[in-house]
């Protein structure tokens, strides 16, 4: 078997520009939110933070996946390999190899691509499925056309990959493969498909998004001291400063965090058990909302 290197140097500055410009923006809004007073801007910069965050560790993830992308090739088949992802296309299945970009418009799925990283999924006016693995875009690209889909690649030296290929496709196979592709095992969990679970979750996040944003907006026009804790005659029993409420935010993150860690080590044992932490999570983010509405009720 040998193997093609692909040409990443450009994916590989654009991905960490980009990679730049994410971790710059999440300490620039940061910055912001702690230098102005609190009002609900605290809470959008906080959570454009978040996600210029989110945002870095994914394009992190797409540049690991390009820096260990290579293409292997031998008697019995093309392998593509690409970060945690595996193709295997039998040289048997390959109908037809074309360099020319096919004259079918094609739709692009939602996925982030930069120069250089040519990465994702594509469908052509008949339905038929384009899986792009590679570093050009246009010219220098490689069609291999199977019964199933088409595989799109873009190994560094193209005449020397093709030269390999039709030597080895003359020589014949020495074994049977089968086209499979194999992806990280985070992705095949089965959480991702269950749709009560993932129900849970959301509703759960959005809650507590939405308790924060509250607090934010609400926060800063409350009298100080208030009342946080009341007799049955009305005598304040506790009396502290408005921030205290984000008590109520940090209680909602810790259940969040621990009921959906409890459960998500459950679903694979007892997913009774799981959903039971999960529907208790979403009760306990409802019931701090109404802690909250009650000490703002005698405000």
């Amino acid at each position: 078997m040998t193997t093609w290197a692909l040409d990443i140097q450009r994916g590989w500055k654009w991905g960490l520009g980009l990679l730049a410009v994410l971790i710059a923006a999440a300490a620039t809004m940061v910055t912001i939110a702690v230098l102005t007073p609190l009002s609900l801007l605290t809470f959008l910069l906080g959570l454009g933070a978040a996600l210029a965050v989110l945002g870095a560790a994914y394009v992190g993830y797409l540049l690991w996946g390009l820096v260990h992308a290579v293409y292997a090739l031998d008697r019995n088949g093309i392998y593509i390999g690409w970060g945690g992802y595996e193709y295997t296309i039998p040289l048997t299945d390959i109908e037809a190899i074309e360099t020319k970009t096919p004259a079918e418009r094609l739709h692009r799925r939602g996925r982030l691509r930069w120069p250089g990283y040519n990465v994702g999924l594509a469908r052509d006016e008949q339905g038929r499925e384009y899986r792009f693995y590679a570093t050009r875009h246009g010219d220098g690209l490689l069609w291999l056309y199977t019964p199933r889909r088409v595989y799109v690649i873009s190994p560094q030296d193209t005449e020397g990959f093709l030269e390999a290929l039709t030597t080895r496709r003359e020589m014949g196979p020495t074994q049977s493969l089968e086209e499979i592709a194999t992806y990280p095992a985070f992705f095949n969990w089965p959480i991702w498909y269950d749709a009560s679970a993932l129900s849970l979750f959301a509703s759960t996040i959005v809650l507590l998004l939405f308790l924060t944003a509250f607090l934010c907006w609400r926060i800063p026009h409350l009298p100080s001291p208030i009342a946080l804790q009341i007799a049955r005659d009305g005598t304040p029993l506790l009396v502290a400063a408005p921030t205290r409420l984000f008590y109520l935010a940090v209680m909602g993150t810790l259940f969040l965090l621990l009921n959906g860690l409890l459960g998500l080590w459950f679903y694979r044992r007892e997913r009774r058990l799981a959903y039971f932490l999960w529907s208790a999570m979403l009760f306990l983010q409802s019931s701090l909302w109404i802690a909250l509405l009650s000490i703002l009720w005698r405000v």
